[in-house]
């Protein structure tokens, strides 16, 4: 009876810490996802307060002209939309973007491709109804970002391009908390999701055991495991909206098969972590609109 008190005394004490450790460290691991969402949504909302398009740009002088917004700040030093702490004056002409507007019926009562290549008009109205279809405010499809803000007879939907920022984030994991593994193991290098089958596998949803390294190919580094004494390995997923943001590891130095309640066990660890790190996410979001809407009103009220 003592035993299995103390059995799962322990565990809840793993449990305790494993969650602490994936909620404060692993957001470090996300802040680049976060940052990639949180400046999508900040342009979004920009473009969304000028019927899709970015406000005109010209120089102080005339910066009062109805419609017009200048990126050099105003001579009382006020903050204005093009703030360098909320985005830059060269945002406008880096931003890959379209929109559509839907009617009523749901069909596309005007489309503005002119500011990307890769989206004719045919494909915009296909991810606007999809988006509108999905029933969400903001999300992503494909690599674009999206926002759908309702108008008089219909909804507009504008897409953002983010594949160039999403690009280094699929690339690359990086280890954000350890327990029980050497520094210089840790130090072994980031996970190319390329050079690794494991990685490749556990992102798409999928859990991974691999019962030993010493046979199992799919590992990037599989001589630091060896040399670390790593013989099992049990990988999961950190799902959001069914969209793996990164994995969570359970070594093991002898080969062994993890039993169902311990792959439940874990699981429940990743879903956790997952959890806290969008709620994480959002209030950044939630963060940035605010600091968006401040400037913007502070801008209206210089013209």
């Amino acid at each position: 009876m003592i035993k299995k008190l103390r059995a799962k005394l322990i565990l809840a004490c793993m449990f305790s810490l494993a969650v602490v450790l994936l909620v404060i460290l692993g957001g470090v691991n996300l802040m680049s996802y976060q940052k990639v969402v949180s400046d999508a949504d900040t342009v979004l909302s920009l473009l969304a307060a000028n019927d899709g398009a970015f406000p005109k740009l010209r120089a102080p002088q005339e910066e009062k002209d109805e419609g017009y917004f200048s990126p050099f700040g105003t001579p009382g030093g006020k903050p204005n939309l093009f703030n360098q702490r909320i985005m830059s004056p060269e945002t406008p002409y880096e931003s890959r973007f379209f929109s559509v507007l839907l009617g009523e019926d749901g069909q596309a009562v005007e489309t503005d491709t002119g500011q990307i290549a890769a989206v004719d008009a045919e494909q915009a109205t296909d991810y606007a109804q999809k988006a509108a279809a999905s029933g969400k405010t903001s999300g992503f499809l494909d690599d674009y970002r999206f926002l759908v803000q309702n108008e008089s007879g219909g909804i507009r939907v504008i897409f953002l391009d983010c594949g160039r920022s999403l690009s280094s984030f699929r690339t690359t994991l990086l280890a954000s908390a350890a327990w029980g593994l050497s520094k210089g193991y840790l130090r072994k290098g980031p996970i190319e999701i390329a050079k690794s089958g494991l990685d490749r596998e556990v992102l798409a949803g999928n859990v991974v055991h691999i019962q030993d390294v010493a046979t199992d190919p799919p590992l990037q580094y599989p001589e630091a495991a060896r040399a670390e004494g790593l013989v099992s390995i049990l990988v999961l997923p950190l799902l959001v909206d069914g969209k793996a943001i990164g994995s969570l590891r359970v070594y093991s130095a002898v080969a062994r098969n993890f039993t169902e309640e311990e792959v439940e066990f874990a699981g429940a660890i990743a879903n956790l972590s997952a959890i806290a790190i969008e709620n994480a996410r959002m209030h950044q979001a939630l963060k940035t609109d605010y600091e968006l809407l401040t400037a913007y009103n502070n801008t209206i009220h210089e013209l």
